[in-house]
């Protein structure tokens, strides 16, 4: 993004990129629970049986 561009622009541009791969089809509001229960499956992946030390951690180191 430079100083020219708008979020408008950005916004038109994502539009157009979902219309020509039609994923239209999965905006339901099923498909987004679905993606954001599995997103969040993900994240917490990353917490899993660990201490708080440990997470602490890797905040402050996170490579």
């Amino acid at each position: 993004m430079d100083e020219k561009q708008t979020v408008q622009d950005l916004k038109d541009t994502i539009q157009s990129f979902c219309i020509d791969r039609d994923w239209d089809q999965f905006h339901s509001p099923k498909e987004f629970a679905i993606s954001i229960s599995k997103e969040a499956s993900q994240l917490l992946d990353h917490f899993g049986f660990k201490l708080m030390a440990q997470l602490f951690a890797m905040i402050e180191d996170p490579s």
